[in-house]
């Protein structure tokens, strides 16, 4: 991956990561069940960056990748698209099902379990994205 375009995916992962790692932080406090206006602030911001994020490569680096000449670059690119789209897809319901802070209080041991179970596979993504990503665009010359 270019440098430029490799510091891009990094900062943006970074960012990602540490919005995850807050909202975790937040999860794990005794106080917990009454930051939950917190927790959800976090997770809008999360979700904005993600879908920016996304949008980028969906918009510039898959399609190119999903064309190329190379059928294991296009392979790995379905690979993890699919894979994104699995993540996302769970992402998103968890953004809708917990919108509001009240219910989120209420049933707080419920949400925070789906919490982490919906923040930990995105992590999991974004580390695979992060092994996979730099060498696969280095070889498709991008």
């Amino acid at each position: 991956m270019t440098s430029r375009l490799a510091a891009h995916y990094r900062q943006q992962h970074a960012e990602l990561s540490a919005i995850i790692q807050h909202i975790d932080t937040l999860l794990a406090a005794p106080e917990a069940r009454t930051a939950a206006a917190r927790v959800r602030a976090d997770v809008e911001a999360l979700a904005r960056k993600l879908n920016a994020h996304l949008n980028q490569q969906d918009e510039g680096l898959y399609p190119r990748l999903l064309y190329h000449d190379d059928t294991q670059v296009r392979d790995t690119a379905r690979h993890m698209c699919r894979e994104m789209g699995a993540v996302r897809k769970d992402f998103d319901r968890f953004v809708a099902a917990w919108a509001s802070v009240p219910l989120m209080t209420v049933r707080f041991p419920t949400f925070a379990a789906d919490a982490r179970s919906v923040t930990g596979r995105l992590s999991a993504h974004l580390e695979e994205e992060g092994k996979t990503l730099p060498p696969l665009v280095e070889k498709a010359g991008l």
